[in-house]
């Protein structure tokens, strides 16, 4: 009963998140209201949750590189579109890991495509306040980190978001159809949501909308990030803390690459149990 509410949580915390073109207007207010009382008992039922105040606490992230044996396994797949749970310090650590190997071997040019708007090309502005998990403490430090390399000319950040649908199949479809078209200028490490990134839907099967993933070709290959064991993200339900999440898979053993075809993916890459991080700034008034 514990797992198999982990797993609900794991699931429904993604419709949650799909924040800034993904859940608009008044679809996004009919969603919002029942989708935060399924994840508060699921979550209840996963464990006590963190406070704001402890959020950040627990493993150091600094250790998330995988060896180099796995990070040249991920590069050799070329083009990958990265699914994750929003609201994690393991995400963006691993995806500047990637890069910065990636850069080592002198791929280029290399684009790292995140799920956001233009705007937040300034992590000082009002996009990055909030409680989205892609506007996380940890996915500011990237983009600080990428935009000195980019300033280098060692690579170019890029934004999804640069176009917005109405509905939920529209606004896959944009992304993906972006993400393809990006891919023929170059080498693309993207990380969106796994609602998106699969390929079809496995997730809540009972959705009827093509995810992202699902117009992106086979020339990206899309990759889930999940959890070995139970850790923690970053989330709103009432209050905005780190609450208890779980792997979708069942893997054990941190940094394995495996066939991700059962969750609609082409790959799983585990990493260790995942510790929360909260938004990058406080919340601003409308």
């Amino acid at each position: 009963m514990k797992t198999a509410a982990c797993v609900v949580v794991w699931a429904l915390r993604r419709m949650f998140h799909r924040t800034g073109g993904f859940v608009t207007g008044v679809t996004r207010g009919k969603r919002i209201g029942g989708l935060a009382f399924l994840i508060a008992v699921s979550a209840g039922l996963c464990g006590t949750s963190v406070s704001g105040s402890d959020a950040t606490t627990g493993r150091a992230v600094s250790g998330i590189c995988p060896t180099k044996a796995v990070m040249n396994e991920v590069l050799d797949l070329g083009n990958v579109y990265f699914g994750e749970t929003h609201g994690t310090n393991e995400s963006p650590a691993f995806v500047g890991c990637l890069v910065r190997s990636a850069v080592g071997r002198h791929i280029s040019p290399l684009y790292v495509s995140f799920e956001l708007p233009p705007v937040a090309a300034d992590t000082h502005g009002r996009v990055w306040s909030g409680m989205d998990g892609r506007t996380s403490e940890a996915y500011a430090k990237l983009v600080d980190e990428l935009q000195v390399l980019e300033k280098q000319g060692k690579l170019v950040i890029d934004y999804q978001l640069v176009a917005i649908g109405d509905d939920d199949e529209t606004s896959n479809r944009l992304v993906g159809e972006h993400l393809k078209a990006l891919s023929a200028k170059g080498r693309i490490i993207a990380i969106g949501g796994s609602m998106h990134a699969q390929r079809r839907q496995a997730i809540i099967p009972s959705f009827t909308f093509k995810p992202a993933g699902a117009y992106t070709g086979p020339g990206i290959k899309s990759i889930l990030l999940d959890s070995s064991g139970l850790g923690q993200a970053w989330m709103c339900v009432g209050t905005c803390e780190a609450r208890p999440v779980t792997g979708f898979t069942g893997a054990s053993s941190p940094f394995t690459l495996n066939d991700g075809t059962a969750v609609g993916f082409d790959y799983v890459l585990t990493f260790p149990p995942a510790t929360a991080s909260r938004p990058h700034l406080p919340l601003q008034p409308p």
